[in-house]
């Protein structure tokens, strides 16, 4: 290089000249100024010098002495005198004040040194906590300086002293990149927000007013390297953050301990915690960005959870507790009210009192308080038990819904209108809302509106509940639902929303069932309650013309009665399903409405006891089942037979008529034979026997069935007279007598010219001969049936009547028979219809006659097909010549 020196004055001498010359590389002023092994694990340089320092080929080396990592310094990178470089682990775009080592430093907390070197020249040399690490040639290290733990860093004064001693350095708050001017300043409890200094910010944050953010306000960031650190002296913690879509992932650290929290949600959540409890202790903490999107900082509160209240006094109202207490705490952020250790209420900080509306009155509830803040509940209180008082019991009559018995809870708005009951009703949407009242009667009416803004709501009568929809449209005022078979005693009925739709409540009305009494009582009889959907039916068939039927599950009968028996009238019809009737709740009978189609149809319930009793009906299988009447009283007495005779197949019984029957069953050998309606005193009925003894009894019978038979009485109906041998018998003879309903019919081909015929399946014929052989006459014709032929105790004998044309004067010959008199008894196969012609005996085991040639009648025409006894061909049948009830042809 060139040197030159001019003097503008005076002389230079030799004696006073003295200039020297050194040549050789810069001195540079570079310190290792903030070192920082946690989340970041970085190291920042400070440019202390006067000059631009050229950096290339310098080495940064953390864990000296071991060798951990080496980091060289890009060519060309120089630092700016006063200018701050930050040197990270990892990968990242180099910058003039950030670059990154594209490796990882393993820099544990409890001891470790940092080295800055420039070929074999030490620069810079830091270590702390028990790193034994030696210090580069060229430089020195002097004192110790105590490990501490993340969110800490270790860094120089806020001038950066460096006199190589460990004096020179201190645990701060991050300030990588600036100059190191915070300190830690613990605060103890309290809130603070986010613009508080003792929250240290590092990188780049915005600063943005919010109404709904605590303290109006709150920091925000999008990059990386931004933190915020503090510190706090306290047991608890809470840092208070913004959910948000547009919200992502930040690290937080407590005492080295660090969480990713997320903070991403569908729909903004303002001042949302996030809560710590590592203990007592001074508390070091770091936020850091983690990405993507925003994270925030609204506020931090510190302290600890608040002291239990106590003195929990209180006092009973109607459906009601008041509760007091004494606050011990002065950081509760309310109290939180429990009932039997379930919640069911809070009030903010500084209240003492609570008003409890309770779901049961007349029995004790336990009640305790809990303080509460943003680190948790208190203790609890002392137990208090409470038992609110019951409103005056609702028995029979109808109520508005402004009764002072009525106890409301919740928000209940009032409509006023000539509509409802009374001129006004309740209204509410408040899903917590309920309206309770207490109840003493048989059947309970609420009566409500339907609405087209309303919803379901749920009535409770004690423990048993139901769902009713009260929604409508167009509306439909007063409706009415019903609660039958409350049972004896008082019932809770509370009314709930079971949604978040309008429910109302108008009245109520409490109903007394008057019982009935001794007789027959129609289904629509007003004394008997019907729930749910029923048809009426009106016709012939059922009990005074009508009956209710119906497939709803939910239909119900309901009755109460004063007897020792009732009787339910109902009908049975295909398809129909089944009712269960349950008398005073226990006494359940299931009875199938299934069937052939029978009007009437009874089920009796004897025996009871004296008194009162509750009917309930139900619907079992949610098919059809019907309702027709209900009869009440007392089962039949028992008949007395007077006394009784007997005739040619035939018997007459003689009773003394009681009262309450519905009619008398006579039974022969205790099989029924005959029916007759109630007063009826004296029965004569036939008997296809004879000259055989039977016992005979009756039974008066109702709704509650049969009476205890009669004493009994042997009765042998006498035999006809025999028919004669050396004759013919037509089939008008007395001496021939019929069962069932036979029918003549004229026809000069018949023998006699008249035949009887028949198309009953009882159809029978008795008679007796005295003779050894018969010949038998009768008809044939299209479609008809046979007939069994049976003498004395023999085996009988089938005889076929069908044939393809109507053929008369038919026959067939019974011989060989002992001499003496024999009984025949001609009956029905039921296999269609039968005739009966005429009779020829004979005293000769064989028959000694001029034997007919069976007559064929062409042309006779086809036969109607009618029930009952069939009618011939082209003659006009005459009236019946016999039924059940005379016994004689």
């Amino acid at each position: 290089f060139t040197l030159v020196i001019e003097a503008s004055t005076g002389a230079l001498t030799p004696a006073t000249a003295n200039l020297q010359v050194f040549c050789g590389p810069p001195v540079y002023d570079i310190r290792i100024n903030e070192v920082d092994p946690g989340n970041y694990d970085a190291v920042e340089l400070y440019n202390a010098g006067g000059v631009t320092a050229n950096l290339t080929g310098w080495e940064l080396i953390a864990g000296w002495g071991t060798g951990n990592l080496v980091y060289t310094f890009p060519s060309g990178f120089t630092l700016a005198p006063g200018a701050y470089v930050v040197v990270r682990e990892g990968n990242g775009t180099d910058t003039a004040s950030r670059l990154f080592t594209g490796a990882e430093i393993i820099w544990p907390y409890s001891g470790g040194s940092v080295g800055l070197t420039n070929g074999d020249v030490g620069i810079d040399f830091m270590r702390y906590g028990s790193s034994t690490d030696s210090p580069p040639t060229g430089t020195s290290w002097s004192g110790t300086l105590a490990a501490t733990t993340m969110p800490q860093v270790y860094g120089r004064n806020a001038s950066s002293t460096d006199s190589d001693n460990a004096t020179d350095w201190t645990p701060r708050p991050g300030t990588l990149g600036t100059q190191n001017n915070k300190t830690w300043s613990c605060f103890g409890s309290g809130y603070l927000e986010n613009t508080d200094s003792r929250l240290v910010y590092e990188g780049s944050w915005g600063y943005l007013g919010e109404a709904n953010a605590s303290g109006g306000s709150l920091h925000y960031t999008s990059t990386s390297f931004a933190r915020v650190s503090f510190c706090y002296t306290a047991n608890n913690m809470a840092i208070y953050r913004t959910l948000d879509p547009n919200r992502g992932t930040m690290l937080v650290c407590v005492d080295g301990s660090c969480i990713n929290v997320n903070n991403y949600s569908a729909t903004t959540q303002w001042i949302q915690p996030v809560i710590y409890t590592p203990g007592s202790g001074t508390h070091y903490v770091s936020i850091t960005y983690v990405g993507p999107n925003y994270i925030d900082l609204d506020a931090v509160e510190v302290g600890s959870t608040p002291a239990a209240p106590s003195n929990l006094t209180g006092s009973a109202g109607t459906y009601q507790a008041q509760l007091d207490w004494n606050d011990n705490s002065s950081n509760e952020d309310g109290f939180r009210i429990f009932r039997g250790g379930v919640e069911v209420g809070t009030v903010g900080a500084n209240t003492t009192s609570y008003t409890d509306t309770t779901p049961t009155c007349g029995s004790a509830l336990a009640y305790t308080v809990r303080a509460y803040n943003a680190f948790g509940e208190s203790s609890a209180s002392n137990t208090f038990n409470v038992t609110p008082d019951c409103p005056s019991v609702l028995t029979a009559g109808y109520y508005e819904e402004t009764d002072l018995n009525i106890v409301y809870s919740g928000g209940w708005g009032t409509y006023f209108g000539s509509d409802p009951s009374g001129g006004s009703l309740r209204y509410t949407a408040d899903p917590s809302a309920t309206v309770s009242f207490q109840v003493q009667g048989d059947v309970l009416e609420v009566v409500y509106t339907k609405y087209g803004l309303f919803g379901p709501m749920q009535i409770c009568v004690d423990s048993d509940c139901a769902t009713v929809d009260s929604y409508g449209d167009p509306p439909e005022w007063r409706k009415v639902w019903r609660y039958v078979n409350l049972g004896p005693g008082t019932h809770t009925v509370t009314i709930s929303n079971a949604s978040t739709a309008y429910i109302s409540f108008d009245a109520v009305r409490v109903i007394d069932v008057t019982p009935l009494t001794d007789g027959l009582w129609q289904e629509n009889n007003s004394n008997i309650y019907t729930l749910g959907s029923w048809i009426n039916y009106a016709g012939d068939g059922p009990s005074a013309g009508a009956l209710y039927y119906g497939s709803d599950p939910n239909g119900e009968v309901y009755f109460e009665f004063t007897g020792t028996a009732m009787a339910i009238y109902y009908v049975r019809y295909p398809g129909f399903g089944t009712m269960r009737v349950c008398v005073d709740g226990f006494t359940c009978t299931d009875i199938s409405n299934h069937g052939a189609w029978q009007w009437q149809a009874t089920q009796a319930f004897t025996g009871l006891s004296a008194g009162n009793h509750r009917v309930h009906i139900t619907n079992l299988s949610g098919g059809n089942i019907s309702f027709d009447a209900v009869a009440v009283g007392v089962p039949a007495a028992q008949p007395s037979i007077t006394s009784s005779s007997v005739g040619v197949h035939s018997f007459t019984l003689n009773w003394g008529d009681i009262s309450g029957e519905d009619g008398y069953r006579i039974f022969r050998d205790g099989a029924e034979v005959a029916t007759v309606g109630a007063g009826v005193t004296t029965y004569t009925g036939s008997s296809r026997t004879c000259g055989e003894a039977a016992t005979y009894t009756i039974s008066s019978y109702n709704a509650f069935g049969n009476s205890t038979p009669s004493t009994g009485v042997s009765l042998t109906p006498s035999c006809p007279t025999p028919l004669a041998s050396g004759a013919i018998y037509q089939e008008s003879d007395p001496d021939i007598f019929y069962f069932s309903s036979w029918s003549n019919y004229s026809n000069p081909s018949a023998n006699g010219g008249a035949l009887y015929f028949s198309g009953m399946a009882d159809a029978g014929i008795s008679f007796q001969i005295d003779g050894r052989s018969f010949v038998l006459y009768y008809g044939r014709y299209v479609g008809f049936g046979s007939i069994d032929v049976c003498i004395d105790d023999n085996p009988c004998q089938t005889v076929s009547q069908n044939a393809t044309t109507l053929v008369l004067q038919d026959t067939i010959i019974f011989q060989g028979l002992s001499a003496g008199t024999h009984h025949v008894v001609i009956n029905a196969n039921g296999d269609g219809s039968v005739t009966f012609d005429a009779v020829h005996v004979f005293a000769t085991t064989v028959p000694v006659w001029d034997a007919v040639e069976p007559i064929v009648v062409e042309d006779a025409g086809p036969l109607p097909s009618v029930p009952g006894p069939a009618a011939l061909p082209e003659q006009t049948a005459d009236s019946p010549v016999a039924d059940d009830s005379a016994g004689v042809g």
